[in-house]
């Protein structure tokens, strides 16, 4: 195991709780109103403005963190929020992208007042929130460490499918001050175990080794249980499978002595089914 991803994680999961948004906080500040439905136009909007500059998806996931944050402690009128999300975005691009996007280009996509709107907006969230922005406290960053620490290498879809899945989820304020260790891990583990056949009973011990090396018990304990959960689905698929090929060759016979070839299948369990994410506490 490479230590030196393992001292990152286990750095991330012990300074996240200053990046952790309040869903309390929120409700108190803005009022209900924004958690039922408002921030996810909000978060919507940021997801269309993300794809139409191409970035990337630590970033749109670092501007929802940002964004919330904010608005756990300051007050925002509904006409200004969207104002907030673009100096958000265009703050995370800054700490994430490569190529970052100029202050015009934003203008130009987002159409939410000039240039010196968003730059002062910037200054703005970079004093209440104290300089405290790390790209690094995402759920996306610790899906991405969490791969690597693993020597795990993904094929695109793959990780696609936990990107969405991450996105999903950060989309609901449901989510809200969930932390990015328990999202991202327990995000990426379920996808790969219960999604994809990439993993073997070995690389489920030693997924729960890295783990409990880092410091995160709760999270090794989610990936015992998702591995059993996976292969009792398993096993019970090829009963079912089994039965099926028997059942065809000796029809059923009904009461009245007439064979009956067709089957009841509405007992069979889906074995496309997600299995529910649990989400632990630090």
């Amino acid at each position: 195991m490479d230590l030196s991803l393992a001292e990152q994680l286990a750095t991330i999961f012990k300074t996240e709780y200053l990046y952790l948004p309040s869903a309390e906080k929120i409700s108190a500040l803005q009022g209900q109103w924004y958690l039922d439905s408002y921030r996810t136009s909000v978060v919507t909007w940021l997801q269309q403005i993300s794809c139409i500059l191409e970035l990337d998806e630590q970033t749109l996931s670092l501007a929802c963190n940002l964004c919330d944050r904010m608005l756990c402690v300051q007050r925002f009128d509904a006409s200004k929020i969207l104002h907030l999300a673009q100096s958000c975005l265009l703050l995370a691009a800054k700490l994430t992208e490569t190529e970052i996007p100029s202050v015009f280009e934003f203008v130009e996509v987002c159409r939410l007042g000039d240039s010196q709107s968003i730059v002062e907006m910037e200054s703005f969230v970079l004093r209440v929130l104290n300089w405290k922005v790390s790209s690094s406290c995402t759920a996306i960053h610790v899906a991405r460490l969490l791969a690597r620490l693993l020597g795990m290498n993904l094929k695109a879809y793959a990780l696609k499918k936990v990107y969405s899945e991450i996105r999903r989820l950060e989309a609901s304020s449901m989510h809200v001050g969930i932390p990015s260790s328990s999202l991202g891990i327990e995000t990426f583990l379920s996808v790969l175990l219960n999604g994809f056949s990439l993993v073997c009973a070995s690389d489920v011990r030693a997924i729960e080794s890295a783990l409990k090396e880092c410091g995160v018990e709760f999270c090794a304990d989610s990936v015992a249980g998702l591995h059993v959960n996976r292969a009792l689905r398993t096993d019970n698929c090829a009963s079912q499978a089994k039965r099926r090929k028997i059942e065809q060759k000796i029809p059923d016979i009904d009461n009245s002595g007439c064979r009956n070839d067709e089957f009841d299948s509405r007992s069979e369990s889906n074995c496309d089914s997600p299995v529910s994410i649990r989400f632990g506490s630090n």
